[in-house]
C-alpha cells in the first residue's frame, strides 16, 4: 500500500441500538417530507465525526494509529444520549439534517481537543469549523422544492422524541471513507479503546 491514500476520518462510531433509534426518526420524517427531497443516510452509515483527515497515506495511518490509542488509553470512558434534530445551515434553508447528542459533552470535547492538537502536531490541518457533535441522519437535494423545504422546517421544530436513547462511548475509531455510485461505504482501520488511565 506504500504510496497509496485513503480518505478517513476519526470517530465515534454508534452501536446497533442507536442506529435502530435513529431509523426510526428516519422514517417518521420520511412520511412527513417528500422522499423526493431528502437523501437519507443508511443507519449503519452514521456516526460522531471527531476530525475530518481527507486524503492520508497508508504511511501517515500507520503513524496516527498509536497515538490515537495512547489519547484513547488515557480517557475516560462516558456516555451520550441523542438530542433534538436540527439542520445546517439552518431549517430555513436546509442542506443537511442531523440529530445532536447530549450527555457527558465536556468530555467529548476535551477527547475531540486533544485529537485535534495530536493531528495538528502530526502536520495535519485543523478542522476549520468549530466542532459541533452531530449524526448525519439525511442530506437535503439541490432540487428540492420550496414546498419541500417549509415542510422540513415546520418539521424540525416540532420533532420530539417518546423515549430517551442513550449509549455508553468506550472506543474511538480510526475509519476509512470509500466512495461509490451509491453513497460512502464506511471501514474500519482501528478501533482504540477508552481506558481512562490518565485518572
Amino acid at each position: 500500500m506504500t504510496g497509496q491514500t485513503v480518505r478517513a476520518f476519526v470517530s465515534i462510531e454508534i452501536p446497533l441500538h442507536v442506529q435502530e433509534f435513529l431509523a426510526e426518526i428516519q422514517e417518521t420524517l420520511e412520511h412527513k417530507i417528500a422522499c423526493r427531497s431528502v437523501r437519507w443516510v443508511s443507519p449503519k452509515g452514521i456516526h460522531l465525526t471527531l476530525s475530518f483527515l481527507g486524503e492520508i497515506t497508508s504511511e501517515q495511518a500507520s503513524k496516527l494509529m498509536p497515538r490515537l490509542s495512547g489519547i484513547a488509553r488515557m480517557s475516560n470512558p462516558f456516555r451520550l444520549s441523542i438530542g433534538r434534530l436540527g439542520c445546517f445551515p439552518s431549517p430555513r434553508k436546509p442542506r443537511v439534517i442531523w440529530a445532536g447528542v447530549l450527555g457527558d459533552l465536556v468530555q467529548l470535547h476535551d477527547i475531540q481537543d486533544v485529537i485535534q492538537r495530536c493531528l495538528a502536531d502530526m502536520g495535519h490541518k485543523r478542522d476549520k469549523l468549530k466542532f459541533s457533535p452531530h449524526l448525519t441522519l439525511g442530506r437535503v437535494r439541490r432540487a428540492a422544492c420550496h414546498r419541500d423545504l417549509n415542510a422540513i422546517d415546520k418539521h424540525m421544530r416540532i420533532a420530539w422524541f417518546k423515549s430517551v436513547c442513550e449509549w455508553s462511548v468506550a472506543e474511538v475509531s480510526l475509519v476509512k471513507s470509500s466512495l461509490s455510485p451509491s453513497g460512502a461505504v464506511y471501514s474500519t482501520l482501528g478501533q482504540f479503546p477508552l481506558k481512562g488511565l490518565g485518572d
